[in-house]
């Protein structure tokens, strides 16, 4: 008997405001009329250790002495992501469908980098691997600011402009170094992002149309 062929496994990243959320949807809504099963995932994630994670971003700043500390974050980040593969990346490739999800790897080289020795938050994060294709959407700061303060909602930790000023910065400066990743200009309108993404996975031959 022939084998269920295994899914692509798909990860968007950018900083807060380049529109990773919309596109995980967007692209997911595109390959379902091509009739490519997917699951639309995100981290945090909705699990256990994801949720306490999710209760603490909202609820402490970055240098808040009666929060977690920038390790403990990064420490219950690669351990939401193990939770995460567990739970549903590799039971969704599994069964052959395709897996987008709304962050994985990159960001915690990002984003605890910022604060934390990148060699330790890469070492934390050794068991998770590494997706088929992450999609660096690429967004100058003060424009995914712009999109932040419409969108509103309440301050998380991450969300300070030299943060987040950090981020861009990383996130550019690791792209080159990193596994299967491809940048796509975030700045322009989202459907002709979406339009970009489709082309990429055309260029892989992963989708006809």
């Amino acid at each position: 008997m022939k084998s269920k062929r295994r899914g692509k496994f798909i990860v968007l990243e950018g900083a807060d405001g380049s529109g990773t959320t919309t596109q995980a949807n967007d692209v997911a809504k595109r390959l379902r009329a091509l009739g490519v099963r997917v699951v639309v995932t995100c981290e945090p994630t909705s699990g256990a250790v994801g949720s306490l994670l999710r209760r603490l971003l909202a609820t402490t700043r970055a240098g808040d002495k009666q929060g977690p500390s920038a390790a403990e974050v990064a420490l219950l980040f690669a351990a939401d992501r193990l939770d995460h593969l567990r739970r549903e990346i590799k039971p969704a490739l599994a069964r052959g469908e395709w897996v987008i999800s709304d962050r994985f790897v990159l960001s915690s080289i990002v984003y605890q980098g910022v604060e934390l020795p990148a060699r330790w938050v890469r070492a934390m994060n050794h068991f998770a691997g590494f997706p088929d294709l992450t999609l660096l959407i690429d967004v100058p700061e003060v424009i995914a600011r712009r999109r932040r303060t419409t969108r509103g909602g309440a301050r998380e930790r991450f969300d300070a402009v030299a943060f987040q000023r950090s981020v861009v910065a990383r996130y550019r400066a690791l792209a080159s170094g990193f596994p299967r990743l491809t940048i796509i200009d975030g700045s322009v309108a989202p459907g002709e992002v979406t339009n970009a993404i489709l082309r990429a996975l055309r260029r892989r031959n992963w989708i006809v149309g």
